[in-house]
């Protein structure tokens, strides 16, 4: 990653984190709580739930500062699971989830080609009939739970190969959708039918987390690519 794409990874260990977290005072985050309780259209997750999230924040916030990191692969099964989901929320340009470092550096790329927030995606079955499942339907911890609005939307992939990186995009147009899955669901409907896509990034060895941004940015990727000698894949 260093050689090819220029970030150096630096390991955090979850439990001084969480040790750090434990230090900051649950007193200290009622007012930002409070006004974080204000800016939602509702909440049903318990205000000891919510405190502890912005300790966690807080923590990593901290952290952030204090190495001059860019962006976080949290990896949040077991000790963060719900935990770090509001602090993702409140840093979305900067975490992704599950220790994915190869997401991470995706949302920084697509949050400095658009100077906004970006979704850290996981590939669901688009079959209607079937039911979603989703792991934070065990509602543990605080969650931000909206759907994505409509609009172009790019997906980032990008996949170690040994000595070289695959950078692939995916585009096609987000659509309105309901809340399918405890979390931020973005449904994006695609040129080609959705079988052939899955094809596609099943033949190219592609993994299941695209990170997500508004706007049509293959060009700028497929640019970014070849600077770095990295191979460029795109479909639509």
């Amino acid at each position: 990653m260093k050689k090819l794409l220029g970030p150096r990874v630096v390991g955090i260990d979850v439990q001084v984190l969480l040790q750090r977290a434990c230090r900051v005072q649950p007193s200290s985050m009622a007012g930002a709580w409070q006004a974080l309780k204000a800016e939602v259209g509702g909440e049903t997750a318990s205000d000891e739930a919510g405190i502890e999230s912005l300790q966690v924040h807080t923590a990593l916030a901290e952290t952030i500062k204090e190495l001059g990191l860019s962006a976080v692969g949290a990896g949040c099964y077991p000790d963060l699971m719900g935990k770090v989901c509001l602090v993702a929320s409140l840093l979305g340009e900067q975490v992704s989830c599950e220790g994915d470092l190869n997401g991470a550096l995706g949302m920084l790329i697509l949050t400095r080609l658009t100077g906004c927030p970006v979704h850290n995606t996981d590939l669901l079955d688009p079959d209607p009939g079937r039911e979603r499942h989703h792991l934070f339907a065990l509602w543990v911890g605080w969650l931000c739970l909206f759907p994505a609005r409509p609009g172009p939307v790019t997906l980032l992939n990008i996949v170690p190969k040994l000595d070289a990186y695959i950078l692939a995009g995916l585009h096609g147009e987000a659509v309105e959708t309901d809340m399918v899955f405890p979390g931020n669901p973005l449904r994006v409907r695609f040129k080609s039918d959705y079988l052939q896509i899955f094809s596609w990034i099943i033949e190219q060895g592609l993994g299941h987390h695209w990170m997500a941004a508004y706007g049509d940015l293959r060009q700028s990727l497929g640019d970014l690519a070849a600077m770095d000698g990295c191979a460029w894949l795109e479909n639509s």
